[in-house]
């Protein structure tokens, strides 16, 4: 009798500890659901008050794995919209780090950002584009609309982007990285004398480029097309309060097949380089006004 009574009692205080266990669980759980829905909620308002959005849908908050799911999010640019579609955000807690993805001028987007001491280390930016329509793009975000006009191309990029700490992020200038950039397909419209066609097609290109604080220096860049080619050299020391006015320091090699050229309109030492097989001349001034030198 006293044994099978000590049973009881033993099962009766496991079936409280259970219970109690079972509540405390609930409680953590219920407690850690609302807290991570809590931060992604003010993550996702921070984020958007730090973008020129003008409309966005709204957002899904998941708890395990944690992260937010968005439908839409309008950006604004100086010209036009540009519309991103299905993002998706997850919070990795064990790696301190943030992922995106999502679908944007035709093509896709993936980025990842990885803070060190939980945002107060180094911060270290990765990035990939695929597909995305130049056109698009510029026609949103494009300040210059002269001398040349992009028809057509896609674009694909990737690169990485690091900085001091998490609130240097706004600030490009205090970072350094790498880029590289391809161009495919494309299409422009011009209206640059020296050249006897005002359009021109299927061209190729390719942009290498690092990235040091407000100096951007090319390795490699390169526009190629059936009957004309361009190459870069050189970089930028940007100025982050007017990028239309950044100096430029670069030298262009140009080959063009004959009678692409107005060569009427060549000085007599780039007729004679052209008739030699390519030109070489200096880029100065700014993107919003340039002036060659030859």
């Amino acid at each position: 009798m006293q044994r099978s009574h000590t049973v009881k009692a033993s099962r009766r205080w496991l079936l409280w500890l259970g219970g109690v266990c079972f509540g405390v669980l609930v409680f953590l759980a219920s407690f850690g659901s609302l807290f991570v829905e809590h931060s992604l909620q003010k993550l996702f308002r921070s984020t958007v008050a730090t973008l020129p959005v003008s409309e966005h849908g709204m957002p899904e908050i998941a708890f395990f794995p944690p992260g937010i799911t968005l439908d839409r999010l309008v950006l604004k640019g100086p010209r036009d919209e540009l519309t991103v579609r299905d993002i998706r955000l997850d919070v990795k807690l064990l790696d301190s780090a943030l992922a995106i993805r999502g679908r944007a001028a035709g093509g896709r987007f993936e980025a990842d950002l990885h803070a060190e001491g939980w945002g107060k280390g180094v911060c270290k930016l990765r990035w990939k584009m695929e597909g995305v329509n130049l056109t698009e793009v510029l026609k949103a975000w494009a300040v210059l609309e002269k001398p040349i006009a992009v028809l057509d191309g896609r674009v694909n990029m990737e690169g990485q982007y690091t900085v001091p700490s998490r609130k240097e992020l706004s600030r490009p200038w205090t970072g350094t990285g790498r880029v590289q950039c391809s161009l495919s397909n494309a299409s422009i419209r011009h209206i640059l004398p020296v050249l006897t066609k005002m359009e021109l097609d299927g061209i190729e290109g390719m942009i290498s480029a690092d990235w040091n604080k407000r100096r951007v220096t090319l390795r490699e860049a390169a526009l190629r097309q059936k009957d004309i080619s361009l190459e870069l050299q050189g970089g930028l020391n940007l100025m982050p309060s007017a990028w239309s006015r950044t100096p430029l320091q670069l030298e262009a090699k140009v080959k063009a097949e004959k009678g692409v050229l107005n060569e009427k309109l060549l000085p007599e030492r780039l007729r004679q380089q052209h008739a030699n097989g390519g030109m070489q001349v200096r880029l100065s001034g700014t993107p919003e006004k340039p002036k060659v030198e030859f």
